[in-house]
């Protein structure tokens, strides 16, 4: 199964929002429509997306993005004294509906070259041999133990 590393924005709380995060499903929508059905996030658009092979390789180039943000653009200083990556807090808790962070054309700019250069492209995963596909036409990785 592969992965996808997103940058989508959407409103919470009336607050124009973005961001990235990764997810298994081929459709980033689908990653979202409970919350757009249940009208906690709206205004919902997908920007940008790159694949992986692995959840590893996903989760290690989303760290490294929150990372190079933090860096460049600040977060949120906890009362521990660790800086986390989302800039505001939402009235409530949603499952799901972590790390986000208020709009910022710079900090998105960011974002999307990031990710625009970070994985592989839809083109370059289609090339996998079709025997590699399973029903629903997603890359199956193989490896041996």
């Amino acid at each position: 199964m592969v992965h996808k590393q997103y940058l989508v924005t959407f409103y919470i709380d009336d607050k124009k929002c973005w961001k990235s995060g990764i997810t298994s499903k081929r459709d980033v929508y689908d990653r979202f429509k409970d919350e757009i059905k249940k009208r906690i996030i709206f205004g919902f658009k997908i920007h940008k997306s790159t694949w992986f092979k692995t959840y590893k390789e996903a989760y290690k180039s989303e760290q490294k993005l929150f990372n190079e943000i933090i860096k460049d653009f600040g977060g949120y200083k906890h009362k521990d004294g660790n800086v986390r990556f989302h800039n505001f807090y939402t009235k409530d808790k949603y499952n799901g509906i972590t790390e986000i962070r208020k709009y910022d054309y710079n900090e998105y700019k960011y974002a999307w070259d990031y990710i625009a250069n970070a994985g592989k492209t839809y083109e370059e995963i289609k090339k996998y041999p079709r025997k590699n596909l399973d029903t629903a036409g997603r890359v199956r990785i193989f490896t041996q133990n």
